[in-house]
């Protein structure tokens, strides 16, 4: 018995409320909308647009998906509409040592310090907070217990994840007296986050990243997301911290480059008490 043949693929036609039902295909569709910006200007962080995909399946079902038209050359891409457009990763001791001085202020709500950053015509889809266990030391004793307590509280928040690195003792030799010593340093946390971002970016699980960092580590990061022509890229410098890679980057248009303040910390600070399950975490007193 012969197969049945499979009904013909037609193309995709996108359909905005503003064209009152024209099928014009997405490229006329969008230089309809904005005259001259197709296709050497492409579109500025606010000017998402959403429609409604349909294309002929392969049984000649018709199928609706919602999709967008993002920065760089006219793509169309789907999306789920319950994600969120912007997905934040945030170097946890990068930030923590940016803010550190600053007394009262380090009881941080991570997800409501990313949406200071946000455009009006954004929302925020998942936080991705990378840090690593400390280890006390005769100096600060508790301030394992301390961070412990803090990422029990971010946990405790919808849509954020901790990501957990580690540490790992690195011998060094003082250059003065020729003694050897241990040392922790922290690992895996800046491949983490590359690799997290990647992810995120060649799967679409959103149209913007959201990098809260000034570590240079990630420019080739960025510069890979950004040759898929497909994503927006911010990079948000903790309070005072700058970096010329980003800064370079920002003037060629491979990102944008925001800063963030002592305003925007103060503003972002976790209730207390926090509860999380049957815990209920209080501010560590040192932090007070």
């Amino acid at each position: 018995m012969p197969r049945p043949r499979r009904a013909e693929r037609r193309p995709a036609r996108a359909i905005h409320p503003a064209t009152n039902g024209a099928e014009d295909s997405p490229a006329e569709l969008i230089a309809g909308l904005w005259p001259g910006v197709l296709p050497q200007g492409g579109f500025r962080s606010n000017d998402h647009v959403d429609y409604t995909l349909q294309e002929r399946g392969c049984l000649g079902e018709i199928r609706e998906t919602p999709c967008v038209f993002v920065l760089g050359p006219v793509v169309v891409r789907r999306y789920d509409p319950r994600m969120g457009r912007v997905h934040a990763y945030i170097d946890g001791f990068n930030l923590y040592y940016a803010i550190k001085r600053w007394k009262g202020l380090k009881w941080l709500d991570v997800r409501a310090f990313a949406r200071e950053f946000l455009d009006p015509a954004d929302a925020l889809g998942h936080v991705y907070y990378f840090t690593a266990m400390v280890h006390p030391t005769p100096r600060d004793p508790d301030k394992a217990k301390r961070q412990a307590v803090y990422v029990n509280a971010l946990k405790s928040l919808s849509n954020v994840t901790v990501v957990m690195g580690n540490y790992a003792i690195v011998r060094r030799t003082c250059r003065v007296c020729g003694k050897r010593y241990a040392v922790y340093e922290e690992k895996t946390t800046d491949v983490s986050i590359g690799l997290r971002m990647l992810q995120d970016a060649l799967e679409d699980r959103c149209e913007h990243l959201m990098l809260i960092s000034a570590d240079g580590d990630q420019a080739g990061t960025l510069k890979t997301i950004h040759g898929l022509g497909r994503h927006l890229l911010t990079v948000v410098l903790p309070p005072r911290t700058s970096n010329k890679e980003f800064a370079r980057f920002a003037r060629h248009g491979l990102c944008r480059i925001k800063r963030g303040s002592k305003r925007h910390v103060a503003r972002s600070q976790l209730p207390d008490p926090v509860r999380h399950g049957a815990l209920i975490l209080h501010r560590p007193i040192a932090w007070t």
